[in-house]
């Protein structure tokens, strides 16, 4: 069950704050001024990767959100995490598919079988967001999360894919439900 702590939110039965995100219209995506900000101060080298995730939110356009819906107020952890693994003893892409997961800084990207949500590659204590996990991982956290709380699961796997049926259980948010509760309200490149 869910214990409502009177700021129209809840915390559920892994103790995560669960908001409650109302209904709305915004604008949503990046203007050309919001890409020219992004740039700035960006070497060279790294500009073509900017520029063409940033151009993947243009152009903007109204958006309404006609129903409200339920957001966790932060990341999953790496201890909410390692509960679902416990309970199902569930083994992540990067664990299981011998490629592993991705280490990223300045001097590039390296992938290895080292990195996964237990050695992402630094140090991390239970109430860091867990990384190195694919969509799939959080699909398959998603529905044991739903049935732990007595929710019928959002994802159904047919065999070959995922595919969304027809529930009140957790999901992952869509691109504009997330960007909406990024936002905050505003309408500034930055809620702050």
């Amino acid at each position: 069950g869910s214990a409502a702590d009177g700021l129209g939110g809840a915390v559920n039965s892994l103790g995560m704050q669960m908001t409650l995100i109302p209904p709305g219209e915004f604008v949503m995506g990046a203007s050309e001024t919001d890409i020219d900000r992004a740039l700035e101060g960006v070497d060279r080298e790294t500009q073509g990767w900017y520029v063409s995730e940033i151009r993947n939110s243009l152009p903007q356009h109204p958006v309404k959100l006609t129903r409200p819906f339920w957001l966790a107020a932060t990341e999953v952890t790496v201890g909410q995490f390692k509960k679902f693994v416990a309970a199902t003893h569930y083994k992540t892409e990067a664990e299981s598919d011998g490629k592993g997961g991705g280490q990223y800084g300045a001097t590039g990207s390296k992938q290895s079988p080292e990195y996964n949500w237990k050695t992402p590659g630094y140090e991390q204590q239970d109430n860091f967001p867990v990384m190195q996990v694919s969509w799939n991982d959080a699909v398959e956290f998603c529905n044991w999360l739903s049935q732990q709380e007595r929710l019928p699961p959002v994802y159904a796997h047919n065999g070959t894919q995922w595919q969304i049926v027809p529930g009140y259980g957790y999901r992952l948010p869509t691109e504009a439900e997330w960007e909406f509760a990024c936002r905050a309200g505003t309408t500034t490149t930055f809620f702050w």
